[in-house]
């Protein structure tokens, strides 16, 4: 296996495990402990975990090695921030390019929660609730979009998981149902509004439940 293969797997790996909250917040990785566990050399654990510095998962701290971060107060205030200034664009342009098969398929992730009786696996409804945002960035079409999109989900995993635990998966959906509407109504300024509530609800739970405090 070549450097950059090795460099693939681990990426993924550790990615996979920082998103899901594998490793504590405030502690460190090093680069040896990353290549001994792996079985590979410095340099693809050091090129994974400089990727993951640069996505905003890690922080290297020189002669201690990679801090796992955790957000303070205001990166995450302004992550939601820059959370709905690109659901918001997505959601326009969707509206505007949405076809039946993608308002199909946006329906079918509605359905997946309905026949849940009850949210008993949060990762399986974050999961949904991830694939229906990132979808509307993908019927905008553009790549841009999705792939900032995609990352700012991922950092925001483990405070929506939180959030889910405190609220009912059922009443969340309710405004993806609405989003949904707006989009076969073609109504771009309904879309626009039902998704900022959406995002806003969704901020002043996490902030007002003192969920923040265990993120």
């Amino acid at each position: 296996m070549n450097i950059g293969s090795y460099t693939s797997k681990i990426y993924t790996q550790l990615k996979e495990e920082l998103i899901n909250s594998t490793y504590p917040h405030n502690e460190f990785i090093t680069e040896k402990e990353v290549a001994e566990r792996f079985g590979s050399s410095k340099t693809p654990a050091r090129e994974s975990l400089n990727q993951l510095c640069i996505e905003g998962f890690l922080e290297k701290i020189p002669y201690k090695g990679y801090l796992i971060k955790k957000f303070s107060y205001q990166e995450l205030k302004q992550i939601f921030q820059f959370r709905q200034i690109i659901e918001v664009a997505s959601i326009e342009l969707a509206v505007k390019q949405a076809s039946a098969a993608d308002i199909n398929y946006l329906w079918s992730l509605c359905d997946e929660v309905d026949k849940m009786n009850e949210i008993t696996d949060l990762k399986i409804y974050n999961d949904i609730n991830q694939r229906f945002h990132i979808e509307i960035a993908k019927i905008s079409q553009n790549t841009y979009l999705v792939d900032v999109l995609s990352n700012i989900m991922n950092l925001m995993r483990r405070p929506l998981i939180i959030d889910l635990k405190l609220s009912s998966g059922q009443v969340l959906l309710a405004p993806h149902k609405k989003i949904i509407e707006m989009i076969e109504s073609k109504d771009v300024e309904g879309a626009i509004e039902t998704t900022r509530e959406h995002l806003n609800k969704a901020e002043k739970r996490i902030f007002e439940k003192n969920i923040f405090d265990n993120i």
